[in-house]
């Protein structure tokens, strides 16, 4: 089966195309922005365009099957910075995908965040809520006009390996093995493992043939719980057998989940054991 993710070299993406390899799919064609503090995962075996120079007839000649947009990890700060300087070439590259979706009768594949500043405090925030927003809305239509048989994937906190160093896993792992002082917010987050999420994801994503529908699919994953940032900081302390010295303030920024008709979304629940992804991440980071 070949394809195309658009986000496929940065975490979440980077993951998503390991496993699609490993379960026999052809290796698809991996689009991304390199953008500073975060890592483009890519090896030689892979096709790649930057985002802002994809050769789109080669895409066409392969004739993909589907077309998977991974905003989870496109709509960061730098991203987004670079996207209001370079003539908006995210929207951009999604039309022509989108175009080409339906000239080719590709399957569309979103995944993307479910959360949302409440309070908006500055000009990342307002792009984040903007541009998360519009980007459902936009696809929701056009593949309904188009007739593109899409499944949109709503996910909320992932860590993992390969996450971005600036992620709250990460940093509660540097600080605590570093025995730096650690400020921990006052808040309690849906966490899940990015391995739990790529694996039921992608049993999703790829039972299409089984449905003969084209309608559009809107799936929630979550761990079922929301964990404070003090027991997630207890959970790596056990881990890795070392403490630091902390201390607690208050949330600095509030999330609420995007309004999504509650009738269109499946809610999958994927219980997380924290302790033993944790130890495995930790692993791979020594």
């Amino acid at each position: 089966m070949k394809g195309v993710i658009i986000g496929g070299g940065t975490f979440l993406g980077y993951w998503l195309k390991r496993k699609i390899i490993v379960n026999g799919n052809e290796r698809p064609i991996i689009i991304d922005l390199p953008r500073n503090s975060i890592n483009v995962y890519v090896s030689t075996k892979d096709v790649f365009y930057p985002l802002q120079e994809i050769n789109y007839e080669e895409i066409r000649d392969y004739r993909p099957k589907y077309v998977l947009f991974n905003y989870y990890d496109l709509f960061d700060v730098g991203s987004l910075t670079l996207n209001n300087t370079g003539n908006n070439f995210i929207m951009a590259a999604t039309n022509k995908l989108l175009d080409m979706a339906e000239e080719l009768s590709c399957f569309i594949f979103v995944l993307t965040h479910i959360n949302r500043y409440s309070e908006i405090e500055n000009s990342y925030q307002s792009a984040f809520n903007s541009l998360n927003d519009l980007y459902l809305q936009y696809i929701e239509l056009i593949a309904k006009a188009k007739r593109l048989k899409t499944r949109i994937f709503l996910l909320p906190n992932l860590f993992g390996p390969r996450e971005p160093s600036l992620g709250v896993i990460p940093t509660i792992l540097r600080k605590v093995k570093a025995g730096d002082r650690l400020e921990l917010a006052r808040t309690e987050r849906d966490f899940m493992c990015v391995h739990s999420v790529v694996e039921y994801a992608n049993k999703l994503m790829f039972n299409y043939e089984e449905d003969s529908t084209n309608e559009i699919v809107y799936y929630y994953l979550s761990s079922g719980n929301e964990t404070s940032l003090l027991e997630m900081y207890n959970i790596i302390c056990s881990v890795i057998d070392k403490k630091t010295e902390i201390y607690l303030v208050n949330d600095t920024y509030k999330l609420t989940k995007t309004q999504v008709d509650g009738s269109k979304i499946e809610k999958l629940i994927i219980p997380q054991d924290y302790f033993m992804s944790i130890t495995h991440y930790n692993r791979q980071r020594i």
